[in-house]
């Protein structure tokens, strides 16, 4: 009688950090088993893309959602991770306009100390529709942007916001936008057009221009000019300077929500409506709110029972 014995392989994989920086080295720390006794990692297929090999370790290339495949004989595993650009000085924000399509982290506060700051994806660059745009992924981290006056090209103008044109895949979360000053038309504390998801945003921004009546159509608002995509989870505190003599053109929160948008835990901490007063003559005001809500002062916004209800939000913000 004979008596065949299988070899039994085992491959740990342990669980990969939920995210990464491009060019932060990522040892994987697998280990391998045959018949108890442990195997040297040579012998461990790793594969995916967006990312190189090298003795059990990998170190993104490029950006985005990578999936990381490993094979030890009948044994495979996969997992993934985000992987960022980090974003560490100011020098590394005006970058984010050399690849709208990247996935971004900011890794500290960055204090523009009353100047200027060029627009992300500006309209006059071709950012015109919803697939156009910053299309990629920008996490604040909870870090902060302050203390600026956005422009394109080193002037003040139209269309200026920390982000132009958010598209249909853009994501910017968890940012901080303090002491703004929007000093052009058609603008916004965190963008001027949004089709993609903007969450967990706090933006404090003062309205330093005034808008003609005939702007109805391109209002300002706290957080953006229009929306046709998705708001969650954010606050906006808008102010207006003493160069504002009519405000009807301005919403504390959007100064637009067109059809197929929503909003969704948003506020606003201002004199002002949610959205602009006017009436636009092209387009609609239709778009999805849920449990958003403007707010005259901070006793009315932290009121028990009838405040802002804040219970899902990211504690990191503000």
């Amino acid at each position: 009688c004979t008596v065949t014995v299988s070899d039994v392989y085992e491959l740990i994989f342990p669980e990969l950090p939920a995210s990464a920086f491009v060019g932060e080295e990522i040892d994987l720390e697998l280990i391998l088993r045959k018949n108890g006794a442990e195997e040297d990692l040579s012998l461990a297929q790793i594969s995916g893309e967006g990312f190189t090999v090298s003795e059990g370790k990998i170190t993104p290339t490029t950006s985005g959602q990578l999936s990381v495949t490993v094979t030890y004989q009948d044994k495979t595993r996969t997992q993934t991770l985000a992987a960022y650009i980090e974003v560490a000085d100011k020098e590394g924000l005006a970058a984010v306009n050399d690849d709208l399509s990247a996935w971004y982290k900011l890794t500290a506060d960055l204090d523009f100390e009353g100047g200027y700051l060029e627009t992300i994806a500006h309209y006059s660059d071709g950012n015109t529709s919803a697939t156009t745009g910053f299309l990629g992924v920008f996490d604040g981290n909870s870090h902060s942007i302050m203390n600026f006056t956005p422009v394109y090209n080193g002037a003040v103008g139209a269309n200026c916001a920390l982000f132009g044109w958010i598209g249909n895949t853009g994501v910017v979360r968890n940012l901080n936008v303090l002491n703004a000053s929007l000093e052009g038309r058609i603008s916004g504390g965190i963008a001027n057009t949004n089709y993609g998801l903007i969450e967990n945003c706090f933006a404090e921004t003062t309205v330093n221009y005034q808008p003609a009546e005939s702007d109805k159509n391109n209002p300002m608002g706290g957080i953006c000019s229009k929306n046709y995509g998705d708001i969650a989870n954010t606050v906006a505190v808008l102010h207006v300077g003493s160069v504002v003599t009519d405000t009807q053109c301005i919403g504390g929160f959007v100064g637009r929500h067109l059809s197929g948008s929503s909003m969704t835990n948003c506020y606003a901490l201002t004199t002002l409506g949610f959205v602009e007063s006017a009436v636009p003559t092209n387009g609609d005001m239709s778009g999805t709110l849920t449990n958003c809500s403007a707010f005259a002062d901070n006793d009315a916004f932290f009121a028990e029972g009838t405040g802002a209800d804040l219970s899902a939000f990211n504690g990191g913000i503000w």
